[in-house]
């Protein structure tokens, strides 16, 4: 299912709480890639979904705009004060990228009961609903192992659209390599971090997506 400086949705929007394992120059590059495939990628998928899923295009983006809102804009907002006072290493990292996932975990649980209610496109609840996993496995690994939550959002998002819309999505792992370069650039994550979080968020949006489409 969340970057620092925008993050993707869910975990998108968990990806906010990783912090630096190693030091050295900073590429602007990578800083940029970072943030324009975090929380605009998000941004763009539940407006896709959205909009393909409902009877108008309009009322479409609008569903899309709330499901985002739960699961990314509203986890970022309210972890504004701990991602800029984070610790970068040791168990206080540690307990801040958990709380983040945490709070990520709750809206968009938040989000999907708000969206089954009113409610909302089923294609746009599922992709809520593995958020919410997809939050709550993220959250469960971190505990053991650092993992990357940017690319582990990142590259939920994208198989939310290979399941919905067909194997030819699967181009867009390309951005996600570009992600997942960008985080080991920044001294973010070493490259079995971010791979692991490619493997770990597609798993999660594969099995979830495909048991509720």
């Amino acid at each position: 299912m969340t970057t620092t400086g925008g993050g993707s949705a869910a975990g998108a929007a968990t990806g906010s709480a990783d912090t630096a394992t190693l030091s050295g120059p900073v590429s602007p590059v990578a800083e940029l890639a970072s943030k324009v495939l975090g929380l605009p990628l998000g941004l763009a998928t539940f407006l896709v979904i959205g909009a393909t899923s409902s009877s108008t295009v309009p009322a479409g983006l609008g569903w899309g705009l709330l499901g985002v809102f739960f699961a990314a804009v509203l986890p970022f907002g309210l972890t504004r004060r701990l991602r800029r006072d984070r610790a970068r290493t040791g168990p206080a990292a540690r307990r801040a990228r958990v709380t983040y996932i945490a709070v990520a975990l709750a809206t968009a649980a938040l989000g999907v009961l708000v969206l089954a209610v009113l409610p909302a496109p089923r294609q746009l609840v599922a992709a809520t609903v593995t958020v919410v996993v997809g939050a709550a496995v993220a959250g469960t690994v971190n505990l053991v192992w650092r993992v990357s939550s940017h690319t582990s959002a990142a590259a939920a998002l994208v198989m939310m659209l290979v399941v919905l819309y067909g194997p030819v999505l699967l181009l867009a792992y390309l951005l996600i390599a570009v992600l997942a370069w960008s985080r080991i650039a920044l001294h973010r994550h070493t490259v079995p971090e971010a791979l692991a979080g490619v493997a770990l968020g597609s798993l999660v949006a594969l099995v979830v997506m495909t048991a509720l489409t």
